[in-house]
């Protein structure tokens, strides 16, 4: 049977991390982890921080009953490894997006697209928050339709508008400030909004006139 392999980060996080890759069933079997512990709710745990293989306890190490907490999490680890589980959905949030970044044209070139199949292809879908990085606010998404799939930058940019709506490889993102940033731009969305998003949040786009 498939197990997920825990190890310390120091004396008061311990880390739980699956050997799947990243894609959707890893991030789905993440997100269900990390939404089953939060409603737990248990004495000591301090912070749950999802990524797409990977989930970090923080505890407090006089509260924490250390025996209890694996036994728990590796208990539900092992019930999502096993089964077949859909992305657990604490809430839906639209994003207005206007669709004027500077690489669309670039996509459109690489990809043999005009811009209203592009738009139209990257609004279609649903994004699930896969985890909180990078930067404070920052989503990394998982759903990104395979034909916008795009390598990053050769050069990054030195300073990426906040807002920024972006693709990188096989991810999407954006970005909550002015950061450097290699990922390909298509899009500006108010930055804002983010502050709202957590993991396992779902999260559509919409095309908009203006923000």
């Amino acid at each position: 049977m498939t197990r997920a392999t825990s190890y310390f980060i120091g004396d008061s996080c311990i880390c739980w991390a699956i050997n799947t890759g990243i894609g959707n069933k890893s991030s789905n079997t993440i997100l269900w982890a990390f939404t089953k512990l939060k409603d737990l709710s248990i004495k000591g745990v301090r912070d749950i921080v999802p990524s797409y293989t990977t989930l970090a306890i923080h505890f407090d190490p006089i509260e924490i009953d250390l025996t209890r907490l694996t036994e728990k999490v590796d208990l539900i680890f092992d019930a999502a490894l096993n089964a077949d589980i859909n992305t657990t959905t604490s809430k839906v949030i639209t994003l207005p997006v206007v669709y004027n970044g500077p690489d669309i044209q670039k996509l459109e070139n690489l990809h043999e697209l005009s811009k209203k199949e592009i738009i139209r292809i990257h609004t279609k879908p649903k994004y699930f928050v896969a985890m909180i990085g990078f930067l404070p606010h920052f989503p990394y998404l998982i759903g990104l339709d395979t034909q916008l799939h795009t390598p990053r930058l050769d050069s990054p940019r030195t300073r990426v508008p906040a807002g920024s709506v972006g693709i990188g490889g096989a991810q999407a993102g954006i970005y909550p400030q002015n950061s450097p940033g290699g990922w390909n731009l298509i899009g500006i969305t108010d930055p804002d909004l983010l502050t709202q998003l957590q993991p396992a949040d779902c999260l559509r786009f919409q095309e908009v006139e203006s923000i």
